[in-house]
């Protein structure tokens, strides 16, 4: 890929980019078995706003299952303008996983 299509000018390695931003996590227990996590991050350059929204949860089924859901909502306001479309700035990403798990021990 080009490093134009980054925002990176031509010849350049890097971009550097003047502006605010601000963050905030939460983690919240909500039983013994699950756990939320919550993470927002809002980036301006008084040009334009990027923001993301991270929200998980952890389910322990037992000891050797696990489930996640996973929603990550993101909003960019430089993103083009789509014919059709009044949603074209925003994101959003779903996903749901299941796990196993199992511990070898040595003696």
């Amino acid at each position: 890929m080009k490093e134009t299509s980054f925002g990176i000018r031509e010849g350049r390695h890097t971009v550097s980019e003047v502006g605010s931003n601000a963050e905030v996590k939460m983690t919240w227990n909500i039983l013994w078995n699950i756990t939320y996590n919550s993470r927002f991050f809002l980036f301006t350059d008084y040009d334009y706003v990027q923001s993301d929204w991270e929200n998980t949860i952890n389910f322990s089924i037992n000891r050797y299952l696990s489930t996640q859901i996973y929603v990550h909502m993101r909003y960019d306001s430089s993103t083009p303008r789509v014919e059709g479309s009044s949603w074209h700035k925003w994101q959003l990403k779903e996903i749901l996983s299941f796990g196993f798990q199992y511990q070898f021990k040595t003696a």
